[in-house]
């Protein structure tokens, strides 16, 4: 584990954002805010109610508090258009959120130069320079209004997947899954294909559940079985941060599927969303030039910042 090289912060009256880097993420869970707690916030998480069953009817989850007003006055509408939303809250961040570009390029100076002391005398035959990332941590001092656990891409300069980087690919579609295989799609990456029906029979236990998230890199959908995917998944993969993204595919239009999939592979990171008040998401790879990791950092955080906000938090001046 290396520890986070730099910090950079931007204060608000009310609120407070800080973006850290570092080449490894801690995998430990976030904890509530505890002012938030205090002031009568209780979170309904799809993980925990029910016995730890997972809500399959919906992936957005309501934060109850005690003041109905500021509910309403700071909660989108449910009908709203959430990219629009987000569409406004990148043009907010993109003004209002400054960061150095010469401090990130220190920090990432300092951070290759860690990783490669570690890895010099490093006599672990698996371990490889490519698997560390820099992750970016978002800490707000306010829980959001309401939530998504749905996986969320987010573009980047510079892919952090692909055939370069040797990335395994898990496609699950719906039954039978020969209906796929016979549309005969070429991928540039490694991909497998599995159904319903396979995940059922071959993955029922938590250990081989846990052995299949080992074994890819990013899992893939058909939106059709998203929602049922979370019987079958369950919590292992919203823990990892590898639970599937949910993509159309249309089987008569075999070319617009690969288009689909590679565009995500090739150039997206993909963020998982919780409750808060702490987020992370990658963001680059240390190997990557440190132009590459600078811009990704940049774009990245004014993303994954837009994707939070248009959630009812918002940054005042």
């Amino acid at each position: 584990m290396v520890k986070k090289a730099t910090k950079t912060t931007t204060k608000a009256p009310e609120k407070e954002l800080k973006t850290t880097t570092s080449p490894t993420q801690n995998k430990s869970k976030s904890k509530s805010h505890p002012e938030s707690i205090k002031k009568g916030h209780k979170v309904k998480s799809p993980l925990t109610e029910n016995k730890n069953s997972i809500n399959i009817d919906s992936d957005i989850v309501e934060v109850e508090l005690e003041q109905q007003n500021s509910v309403q006055k700071a909660t989108p509408s449910l009908d709203a258009d959430l990219t629009e939303i987000y569409n406004q809250k990148l043009l907010e961040v993109e003004e209002k959120l400054k960061l150095k570009k010469t401090q990130i390029v220190q920090a990432t100076t300092v951070l290759k130069k860690i990783v490669d002391d570690k890895f010099k005398n490093n006599f672990d035959l698996l371990a490889r320079k490519e698997d560390e990332f820099v992750y970016l941590n978002f800490v707000f001092n306010k829980l959001p209004i309401r939530y998504s656990i749905r996986p969320t891409p987010v573009e980047t300069p510079s892919g952090l997947y692909g055939k370069k980087y040797n990335t395994r690919v898990c496609i699950i579609v719906k039954d039978p899954r020969s209906d796929f295989k016979d549309l005969n799609i070429e991928f540039p990456f490694q991909t497998k294909v599995f159904d319903l029906e396979k995940l059922r029979l071959k993955y029922n236990r938590f250990n081989e559940r846990r052995n299949l998230i080992k074994d890819f890199d990013l899992f893939i959908c058909d939106s059709r079985v998203y929602k049922v995917l979370k019987r079958f998944l369950g919590k292992p993969f919203y823990d990892s941060k590898k639970y599937p993204v949910p993509l159309e595919f249309d089987y008569t239009n075999p070319e617009e599927i690969k288009k689909d999939i590679t565009n995500l592979v090739d150039n997206r990171v993909i963020f998982y969303m919780t409750h808060g008040p702490n987020y992370s998401i990658k963001a680059a790879r240390i190997v990557m030039e440190t132009d590459e990791i600078v811009n990704n950092i940049i774009n990245v955080s004014a993303r994954t910042l837009s994707h939070i906000l248009k959630w009812g938090v918002d940054i005042k001046e």
